[in-house]
């Protein structure tokens, strides 16, 4: 196995909500498409120390690979729910590899 396939995968979201109720229905939807999904943070505070933040709400997400959370996102389950949370918020998101 390469250095590369052992490193995990994190997805971080930034959201700037702009319709909570969009957001809950969205929550449903991501919760049925999590397959090799970890839920590390949701912080609707979080405490900037340099620069500017996006958003109200900052969610991380860890995966076994970059891979797994590449196909994770681009898969049609989770796609479905990604569009009901373009539409209730705005939103900027990565796919970053770990350190191991």
């Amino acid at each position: 196995m390469t250095e590369a396939a052992k490193q995990k995968g994190y997805v971080i979201l930034t959201e700037d909500i702009k319709d909570p109720a969009g957001v809950a229905e969205y929550g449903k939807l991501a919760m049925q498409a999590m397959d090799g999904a970890t839920i590390v943070a949701v912080d609707h505070k979080p405490q900037v120390i340099e620069g500017s933040w996006h958003g109200s709400q900052t969610v991380v997400l860890e995966f076994e690979s970059v891979e797994a959370a590449r196909a994770w996102y681009e898969s049609e389950a989770y796609q479905k729910a990604a569009k009901v949370r373009q539409a209730a918020a705005d939103c900027n998101g990565v796919i970053i590899s770990g350190l191991r």
